[in-house]
Parts: C-alpha cells; sequence; structure tokens
C-alpha cells in the first residue's frame, strides 16, 4: 500500500481536519514525511497503527488515553517491527497519562497559590492600576467635545472614590480641569468629569465649560 497524503487519512479514518491527523500521528510517535510545501504524506508502513486508533476510538468509552490497554498479543502482529511499534505506542500512552497527572497538579497549585486580584476597594488600590488609564480616557472624552482638542491643555487633575449608591460597588472619580480654544481662538476653561467602574470602564462624564 503506498503512503497517504492527509486528506486520505481523513477519509480513511472519518477525520475532518488534517491538524486531526498531525495529532494523531504526534500521539501515536509516527513521524510524518514532508514531500513538498503542498504535500505531506502518512508513511505506508505506520498506517496499521492508525486503523488500529481508529478502530480503537470508534468503540464506546474508548480515548486515546486508553489506547495502549486495548492493545492485547492477539491484535498484534508477529512482525518484529510492528511488535515494537505497539510497545511504543503503549510507553507513549503512559507517558501521555503522567503528563495529564502533571498538569492537573499544577492547575491545582495554580489555584491555591496564585490567586486572581480582588478589585480596588480604595482609590489608592485604584490608581496604583489605573491612573495613566483613567486619566487618558478622561482626556480623550474631553477632546471629543472641544472645538480645537490639539489646543487642550490640562491645568488639573483630581483623584476620588467612593461605591455606587446602593451598591458595593467601587467608583473613581477623576477631575480634569483644562483649557482649550473655542472657535474665535480665544482660551476657555473647563473641567471634565470622569466615573469609572474598579475595571477602569468609562461609567459617566460630563463636561462643563
Amino acid at each position: 500500500m503506498p503512503d497517504l497524503t492527509l486528506w486520505e487519512c481523513c477519509e480513511r479514518w472519518g477525520l475532518t481536519t488534517r491538524s486531526a491527523v498531525k495529532a494523531r500521528a504526534a500521539a501515536l510517535g509516527v513521524e510524518l514525511r514532508k514531500e513538498s510545501n503542498a504535500r505531506t504524506v502518512w508513511p505506508a508502513e505506520k498506517l496499521a497503527i492508525g486503523d488500529e486508533l481508529a478502530d480503537h476510538l470508534k468503540k464506546p468509552g474508548s480515548t486515546l488515553a486508553n489506547f495502549g490497554q486495548s492493545l492485547t498479543p492477539a491484535g498484534v502482529s508477529t512482525n518484529n517491527d510492528t511488535s515494537k511499534q505497539m510497545e511504543d505506542i503503549k510507553k507513549g500512552c503512559l507517558g501521555c497519562l503522567t503528563l495529564i497527572g502533571i498538569l492537573s497538579v499544577f492547575i491545582g497549585c495554580s489555584t491555591l497559590f496564585f490567586k486572581p486580584d480582588k478589585p480596588p476597594q480604595n482609590i489608592n488600590d485604584w490608581l496604583k492600576r489605573y491612573e495613566i488609564t483613567g486619566r487618558w480616557t478622561c482626556e480623550d472624552a474631553i477632546k471629543e467635545r472641544l472645538k480645537d482638542p490639539k489646543s487642550m491643555e490640562t491645568r488639573k487633575v483630581l483623584y476620588s472614590g467612593k461605591n455606587a449608591e446602593g451598591s458595593s460597588a467601587f467608583r473613581a472619580m477623576i477631575t480634569v480641569m483644562f483649557g482649550a480654544r473655542n472657535s474665535f481662538g480665544g482660551m476657555n476653561l473647563g473641567t471634565g468629569f470622569c466615573t469609572f467602574d474598579s475595571q477602569a470602564k468609562l461609567q459617566d462624564f460630563e463636561l462643563v465649560e
């Protein structure tokens, strides 16, 4: 039997993407042959292993992880090379299970020791994370209302915080005092009032000129 292209493997094993074929090859330790940029093939001498896995996965409750356990002497060829391939598959499957166990432990430890930061509870905590983002967002909101945005000059910035009315959610307020040119070229003074939530998303904006 000749080598099979990845698309031919898809048709043979009922797969829909070439990536799925590559994933099976990697799990089985099969080295695909790249004959050109547009053609990669599954070697003919390794097709028996691919067929074994395809048949295994069709059975209820069968997974790649327990594939090695399903290989019995009755299903193994007497050919020395094929027997060695099956032994390699068993070892590979055991390695997969070991890796899954290690990853599970790592994820569990990450959950215990790397807990996500709590939302800011006061203005000082909020400023440590979002001062620059909040100020730039507020200044951009002001510029959108101005006749000459490029002429805006920030004179003073004030920060304060409180819990939202009727809620324990924290709100940060930024007050920007500025000067900007009007339609006649004169300089006007104004103040922008911006309210942000605990994640620095703009909730309310007011401009007084």
